[in-house]
């Protein structure tokens, strides 16, 4: 572990909530949350700008992620740090436990190579899956440097809401 040092609570309460790990040799080198972080998926007036990706094994990556309440403020500003995240580590989609909260959101662009692109926000989406699987390599900023070979179905439809709480 290089630089080891103890994060501050993103909700702006200065309590301990993991090691923040540096990620050496990695496209960024930000300070990244590591295992010992502590889901905040409840947290109201949390600092947003404190959010950063964080890495495989944190629990909060593994839980079943909470449907999101009300689109208020706190939420778009959110949304809008994770794509400004996805976008730092040229990333083509991030999901809200990987930045820490248990939220049913995700942010994604089509394509990495439009960086001019608008990005889109998924709130509380429900995935149906459908026709042949085809296999794709996939990688994950959770999971920095590894790219496997993923099958996926070749089609989903997707319905959630957007920012501005209508359906897409």
């Amino acid at each position: 572990m290089i630089g080891a040092k103890v994060a501050k609570d993103p909700r702006g309460a200065g309590e301990p909530q993991g090691n923040l790990v540096k990620r050496g040799g990695q496209r960024s080198g930000r300070w990244q949350f590591g295992a010992g972080l502590r889901s905040i998926w409840s947290a109201k007036n949390m600092n947003v700008e404190a959010l950063e990706i964080v890495q495989y094994p944190a629990k909060v990556l593994r839980q079943k992620a909470k449907p999101v309440g009300a689109i208020d403020e706190e939420v778009k500003a959110v949304a809008a740090r994770m794509i400004e995240l996805m976008r730092e580590e040229e990333g083509v989609g991030l999901a809200a436990p990987q930045v820490g909260l248990s939220w049913r959101m995700f942010v994604t662009v089509a394509e990495k190579d439009k960086p001019k692109e608008p990005a889109k926000v998924y709130i509380n989406p429900v995935l149906k899956l459908s026709g042949e699987n085809e296999e794709m390599e996939e990688g994950c900023l959770s999971l920095p440097n590894i790219h496997v070979e993923v099958l996926r179905p070749k089609t989903a439809e997707i319905t959630a809401l957007g920012l501005d709480g209508k359906e897409i």
